[in-house]
């Protein structure tokens, strides 16, 4: 008799109590939603950087205060660059991929190109704030009408290739 109520005080010891199993399945909740929350607050401030540097992309001189705004279409100007023209035609014979140094050479050389073609227009002509066309309208800025100036820029961008 003595060898059952062993046994029997074993098979007690080694069950754990109900309290303890209760306890982890709350801990277990705890960590899930704990790590629920990690991951949303990640996700949003990944998002929120994400659309800061899209905003920052879509404007190419100047800050968010301005007095006299100016929109370009940037692809228009990267098209009017010897560079992206090189670029565009080496892509089309399929002498060079995108991933090639010679192309991220090229498209690096037109977009500085651009970027100081858009520059030196600005501050000559006055303008303080120069983004993408297609931002300025969906940001709806009220009241404050923004001149299109691609076509300037890229014929300055054309006056300078053809002086080089």
């Amino acid at each position: 008799m003595k060898k059952k109520k062993a046994k029997k005080n074993n098979k007690n010891k080694s069950a754990p109590p109900q309290d303890s199993k209760k306890s982890r399945v709350l801990s277990t909740a705890a960590l899930a939603a704990s790590l629920a929350v990690l991951v949303a607050v990640v996700a949003a401030i990944s998002y929120t950087q994400l659309a800061d540097r899209r905003e920052k992309s879509n404007v190419y001189y100047g800050k968010a205060t301005f007095e006299r705004p100016a929109c370009v279409v940037y692809q228009k100007l990267l098209e009017a660059t010897p560079e992206y023209q090189e670029l565009t035609k080496l892509l089309g014979e399929k002498q060079i991929d995108r991933g090639d140094p010679k192309a991220t050479s090229l498209m690096s050389s037109a977009d500085d190109k651009v970027r100081r073609a858009i520059s030196q227009f600005a501050k000559e002509n006055g303008y303080d704030y120069v983004c993408e066309l297609s931002y300025w309208e969906k940001k709806a800025h009220r009241g404050t009408a923004a001149g299109d100036v691609t076509d300037q820029i890229a014929d300055l961008i054309r006056q300078a290739a053809k002086q080089t």
